[in-house]
């Protein structure tokens, strides 16, 4: 069902089945669609793809009234303008119920009904639909459909070529990485020669050589970057600011990843950014 999200660790707080019964209750026994329900069984909640926060059962109870005031003071100035297109009714709001958060200010909701949907509000936009599902929510969040499609330097099968962003045939991964596990980091330490931009060189120089890696970066920004290892169903991403590449990687795959990455450094004369 979550073919396009990779999942790193278990989840270091569970939830539990009583868990999930106590937040259904505390919105008058509502039954939360069955993937969503599934997600939290299974894998917690926690930070989607670097940006998007999944909240936690209490954090959804806690913060779903004060959301829905402000949605609803903001709503109201939305439905004055005649070019807006409302996607749910003034008295929607009062069902909404707070699911995530990201870094840009976004905010996502779930409103159930006959079919349930997912709302979107935009810092600084309109609120929209994001389907029906949990799943299609997810879906819904691919970069390339949401932002501004930069071009991109991309190494596929060993050959250079230009896009505008990770070309659309190549399915996007979300990686999942639950509240309190710690992911590793290619760190940027220039004391030792290894500031970002040499990481890049190297990893670059990797997708040359090894068919199997892909490399994606954009011609703007070095920290836009992106590059899957499937031999370890590994995925590395930039972090913004120079702060160095994140690597979701399997925890069960995790020392043989580390261990092939610490070596494409290594053999090139370059201390491991480990």
């Amino acid at each position: 069902m979550f073919d396009n999200v990779l999942f790193v660790a278990p989840p270091v707080i569970p939830v539990t089945k009583a868990d999930l019964h106590a937040l259904e209750a505390a919105f008058g026994g509502i039954v939360f669609p069955p993937d969503y329900r599934q997600f939290l069984l299974e894998h917690g909640y926690g930070k989607l793809d670097g940006r998007t926060t999944i909240a936690s059962p209490a954090q959804v109870i806690d913060e779903t009234k004060k959301r829905r005031k402000w949605f609803k003071d903001l709503y109201q100035l939305y439905v004055e303008d005649p070019d807006f297109d409302p996607p749910l009714a003034l008295d929607d709001i009062d069902r909404l119920i707070y699911i995530a958060d990201d870094q840009a200010g976004d905010t996502f909701f779930y409103l159930p009904g006959d079919p349930p949907r997912f709302i979107e509000h935009p810092d600084g936009d309109y609120p929209n639909e994001q389907g029906t599902t949990f799943a299609e929510w997810i879906a819904s969040l691919d970069p390339r459909e949401r932002f501004y499609r930069e071009a991109t330097r991309t190494i596929r099968d060993g050959a250079l070529i230009e896009s505008a962003g990770l070309p659309d045939d190549i399915p996007w991964l979300f990686p999942f990485v639950p509240t309190g596990y710690e992911i590793p980091r290619l760190r940027v330490d220039d004391d030792r020669g290894l500031d970002l931009g040499r990481i890049v060189r190297v990893l670059e120089e990797v997708a040359h050589q090894d068919h199997q890696v892909l490399f994606s970066m954009s011609l703007e920004r070095e920290d836009q970057l992106e590059v899957r290892l499937p031999m370890f169903n590994a995925l590395l991403r930039g972090i913004s600011r120079s702060k160095g590449v994140a690597v979701y990687v399997p925890v069960d795959r995790q020392s043989e990843a580390l261990s092939w990455l610490t070596a494409q450094f290594t053999q090139r004369g370059y201390p491991s950014p480990l």
